[in-house]
């Protein structure tokens, strides 16, 4: 898995600059009508399906495969998800072997903890924001581990 790191690494870190939703906070007005009421509750509701829970976003998102909004959340936590479990790789490999194995094949990882600490603050989905804030302590742990373990060498 670490052998193209680098390059994966810094795809999803294009991917989720590229992606990125951020939250816009909708002014209300004095009078909402009946159906915009309803359709804030169920925005705000989620869903158990299968031990599994759904936001809304996802079931109108699965109803309506072909809507103009090509930013999707899912597409999102996937990236994320494969950064952290980038970052964990290599974690494992420098307490495994030091450092030296792994310069080479790191990506940027201040880069990483900017794109993930923008996203942690301003997406518009919850879980995305979640999994960004997760993600930027693993890359602040992976910067500290690899620069201890640099210090320790030199």
């Amino acid at each position: 898995m670490l052998l193209y790191s680098h390059e994966i690494g810094e795809a999803m870190l294009d991917l989720l600059q590229l992606e990125t939703v951020a939250s816009v906070e909708k002014r209300r007005d004095d009078k909402l009508t009946a159906q915009d009421d309803h359709r804030l509750q169920d925005a705000a509701s989620s869903y158990i399906i299968s031990r599994h829970v759904v936001q809304a976003g996802d079931i109108e998102m699965d109803s309506d495969p072909l809507q103009k909004d090509a930013k999707l959340p899912p597409l999102r936590r996937s990236a994320i998800h494969l950064l952290t479990v980038l970052s964990k790789a290599f974690l494992h490999r420098v307490y495994e072997s030091g450092a030296s194995g792994v310069h080479g094949n790191l990506f940027s990882v201040q880069r990483g903890l900017t794109v993930l600490r923008y996203i942690a603050t301003t997406d518009a989905d919850n879980t995305v924001r979640v999994l960004a804030a997760e993600g930027a302590d693993l890359l602040a742990q992976l910067r500290r581990v690899v620069l201890s373990a640099d210090a320790y060498i030199s």
